[in-house]
């Protein structure tokens, strides 16, 4: 009895303790921050001001108008020489470059020497047969011509002979020079190298009486511009880069024979920067604008709308897109110019 009522008295002291413990008091929920982002149902650019300039990439080719093309005369020889480099001024009758003939310039001193002794030969025949006749007149006794005259039938056999040889011998070594039929500057010349050699077909040389340098364009905005209008070409050729200055030629006041010019080609002429010797069918780049506004109102091209023949853009007023009737100008790649219709710095919807 004793041990159950001192067992109820501990259960009885350990409920009052667990009773007495501190409450601990419940912890709010963490907090969680959702970043929300402001929506706009436009993408908009303001009027800004500044340039718009509409250019053109093309390219040009040199021309030759008034040419002539040297070649060899025979093929397979060696190339012994070239005379004339680009740029050089030539005159009809210059020898560009010459051919190499084994053993012909041998032959042609031994048929010189021989020529020059039968000549010498001549001469002394001459000499004695005038010495007889002065020696007859002195003595009175006649004088016997036949051995003089003998001698020089023989001579001058021999010397036909030998300028008959000499004859086509030159006519041989002529063939192995290329020489200019017209006066004028080189353009263009093949390069000597070791083993060259002779063809027909192969250019040696190209010789301009044309002084100025006519470039073709084709391209709409060359077509479009006006006689005396300049630009500017940049040339990659020899030494490096050049930049000269062209001017749209006038075909009627021209004395040149100018090609015939399809609906998109014009021709230039040369007139200023560096000074360049252009090798035929040389090409340069040009980059012209050929439309251009100056501090303008301009807006991307990408928000201009056109209906029929009018055209339009969508202003930003108070948060709403309402059209706005405008009045274009010079476009380029990326911007178009406002003439009318906006001012700047409103907001247009793209």
């Amino acid at each position: 009895m004793n041990k159950k009522f001192l067992a109820l008295i501990c259960f009885l002291i350990l409920l009052t303790g667990c009773a007495m413990l501190p409450v601990e008091e419940a912890l709010p929920p963490p907090v969680f921050y959702i970043e929300v982002l402001e929506f706009s149902p436009w993408s908009t650019a303001p009027a800004g001001r500044g340039d718009v300039e509409l250019t053109a990439g093309f390219s040009m080719q040199n021309l030759l108008l008034a040419y002539e093309s040297v070649f060899f005369s025979v093929a397979g020889l060696p190339v012994a020489n070239i005379f004339v480099s680009v740029g050089d001024e030539v005159r009809p009758g210059d020898i560009i470059a010459r051919l190499y003939q084994e053993g012909l310039d041998e032959q042609l001193e031994e048929m010189n020497r021989e020529a020059a002794v039968l000549n010498l030969a001549l001469s002394q025949n001459a000499a004695l047969r005038e010495n007889s006749r002065r020696m007859a007149e002195a003595t009175g006794i006649p004088m016997d011509d036949s051995r003089y005259g003998a001698q020089r039938e023989e001579l001058q056999g021999q010397l036909g002979v030998v300028q008959a040889v000499l004859a086509y011998l030159n006519r041989q070594d002529e063939t192995l020079n290329a020489r200019a039929e017209t006066a004028g500057t080189v353009r263009q010349v093949m390069e000597l190298t070791e083993d060259l050699t002779s063809t027909l077909s192969g250019r040696v040389a190209t010789i301009s009486s044309q002084e100025e340098y006519i470039f073709r364009a084709n391209h709409i905005a060359a077509a479009a511009m006006l006689p005396g209008d300049r630009l500017e070409m940049m040339v990659l050729q020899g030494d490096g880069r050049h930049t000269v200055i062209l001017e749209k030629l006038d075909p009627d006041a021209t004395d040149f024979e100018l090609p015939v010019l399809g609906p998109t080609q014009a021709l230039f002429v040369v007139v200023g920067g560096d000074p360049v010797v252009f090798l035929p069918n040389t090409t340069g780049a040009v980059t012209n604008i050929y439309a251009e506004a100056r501090d303008v109102i301009k807006i991307p091209r990408r928000a201009v709308n056109t209906v029929g023949e009018r055209t339009f853009v969508y202003v930003l007023e108070n948060d709403m897109r309402r059209l706005r009737w405008v009045e274009t100008g010079v476009a380029d790649h990326n911007y178009i110019e406002i003439v009318s219709g906006l001012e700047e710095g409103e907001l247009i919807v793209l």
